[in-house]
């Protein structure tokens, strides 16, 4: 398709602008004549925003609450927690957002940590304990959890369409509540006991409020899906459910559908990454002259668990090991380690390491060097660094 395919005023696409509210005056009266005159289609509608506030104050470099993407990323804060706060004040009017510090931790660490992704934590271990890893064969939704949570799906669609975002996190917000609710009223805990199911009905009981809950769960995700991508798809895969989160397959997981063991979705926003972004110049020129390093600074290591797969002398090279590690996400990495006059190749075989998983890849003359394993020495001998069995390859 070419360029004149979309924008040519005989065009029959739908084009939206968003803009901030200080272009408003010449976005909507004569940029529009400009297009109008020059046979270009004019925007189907305008949304304005208003300016960001932060801690209620403008944006200001001597105030260090000039915050920038690259600034947040490089204090370790999920891009998704923004997101979700940005979500939450959004709406279809002309309005500035304050991004309150303290308040974007409260709704971070208890809305989606404490609220919303507690809620397969609660019963998964039941399903994958007691189940075999699979829901009950009950599938009506004529009434219940369930049923509450789809009801909200035309006002959800509308708040969205209509981009009044903070409306549609408050109506799946109220979804959460009531599956918290509904967990705390069945308290499914009560149902065991000594790591078994005391009576064939409690059993059935059990299966069902866990099933329950675990299908309302997965609407939710459905339904935050626009706002966090990532979390979405992460709650997909331990449901085996990436083949289904799209908006239209808005109906029960399936009879006997089996989810995968559960881990644990997103962490809790900690004060150090916060308090990191509003440093003033001074006090960041501060830090780096005392040799003192901030929580954002260590967040930004990826260390990992990594399991050796392969051990392998290098040829022409006295100090390296060839090392092929297992992180857990399919994907095998490569790692030349200065190790080898301490340990024997074969005997690293199986073994748990500690892996620095986004060290920039360094290209050698034997192959690429993708990350790091860490390791301890007291100036002769060197020791790696070893976890404790059990720990799965991919564990932060």
């Amino acid at each position: 398709m070419s360029f004149d395919d979309f924008w040519r005023d005989d065009e029959n696409t739908e084009l939206y602008h968003f803009i901030g509210k200080d272009i408003l005056y010449f976005h909507t009266l004569f940029w529009p004549a400009m297009l109008s005159n020059s046979d270009y289609r004019r925007p189907t509608r305008v949304f304005a925003h208003g300016f960001l506030t932060v801690n209620g104050e403008k944006m200001s470099k001597s105030r260090g609450t000039f915050i920038t993407a690259g600034h947040y990323l490089d204090c370790g804060l999920n891009p998704e927690w923004l997101r979700y706060y940005y979500a939450c004040k959004l709406n279809d009017k002309i309005e500035d957002i304050d991004l309150n510090l303290d308040d974007f931790s409260q709704r971070i660490n208890g809305d989606l940590v404490g609220k919303l992704v507690n809620i397969p934590s609660r019963v998964a271990g039941f399903i994958n304990s007691f189940f075999d890893g699979c829901l009950n064969d009950d599938t009506n939704i004529k009434e219940g959890l369930l049923y509450s949570c789809l009801y909200r799906r035309e006002e959800i669609e509308k708040a969205y369409e209509a981009r009044r975002y903070s409306e549609a996190i408050k109506l799946i917000l109220g979804c959460a509540d009531s599956i918290n609710a509904y967990v705390d009223d069945n308290a499914p805990w009560t149902l065991t006991k000594k790591g078994k199911v005391r009576i064939k009905e409690e059993n059935e009981h059990l299966h069902s409020i866990c099933s329950n809950v675990l299908r309302a769960f997965y609407v939710l995700m459905i339904y935050l899906r626009p706002v966090l991508p990532q979390l979405s798809m992460e709650a997909a895969k331990f449901l085996n459910a990436t083949d289904k989160m799209e908006w239209k397959n808005l109906a029960p997981l399936p009879a006997g559908h089996k989810i995968e063991k559960f881990k644990h979705l997103m962490k809790r926003v900690e004060k150090e990454q916060v308090t990191a972004l509003i440093k003033s110049p001074e006090e960041k020129a501060a830090a780096v002259g005392d040799g003192l390093i901030d929580i954002a600074d260590f967040s930004r290591m990826d260390l990992r668990v990594a399991v050796v797969k392969e051990a392998a002398t290098v040829d022409g090279a006295d100090k390296l090991l060839h090392l092929t590690l297992d992180v857990g996400d399919g994907r095998l990495r490569s790692v030349f380690a200065g190790i080898k006059q301490h340990y024997v190749s074969d005997a690293l075989i199986g073994r748990g390491v500690v892996y620095l998983a986004n060290l920039r890849p360094r290209k050698m003359r034997f192959g690429v060097s993708e990350g790091m394993v860490l390791a301890a020495s007291n100036g002769e001998d060197v020791i790696l660094l070893s976890v404790a069995d059990g720990v799965p390859a991919g564990a932060r």
